[in-house]
């Protein structure tokens, strides 16, 4: 039953959402493909095609899973990334610990 617009998923495949005002992108495992093609994955079920069945809030903005890409990963990795800095108690940093912190940002910045 599968064409060439219906990706092949598999049970413990991963696949990205981007979710929020923000598209923040999160990946939710696939747990369960039913004999109809409904896929399992996260708090999602989608169509075989990946559009996500049911009403979707307006609020959500995830209207489709997609397969995860090197491209994704690298967005999710950046992401998190500055998820970690935003929290970081900079105060509570030795000052060797800020120095080497600081001693980096030229190269970003310049």
């Amino acid at each position: 039953m599968n064409d060439e617009t219906t990706p092949v998923v598999k049970v413990g495949d991963k696949l990205a959402f981007r979710e929020g005002f923000a598209g923040m992108v999160r990946l939710y495992k696939v747990t369960k493909i039913t004999p109809s093609g409904r896929i399992v994955c996260g708090r999602y079920t989608l169509n075989p095609n990946l559009t996500i069945r049911g009403i979707q809030s307006r609020h959500t903005y995830t209207w489709k899973g997609e397969i995860v890409t090197d491209k994704i990963l690298a967005e999710v990795r950046r992401q998190d990334n500055l998820r970690y800095l935003e929290d970081v108690k900079w105060k509570a940093l030795t000052d060797e610990q800020l120095e080497k912190v600081v001693a980096v940002l030229p190269e970003v910045t310049e």
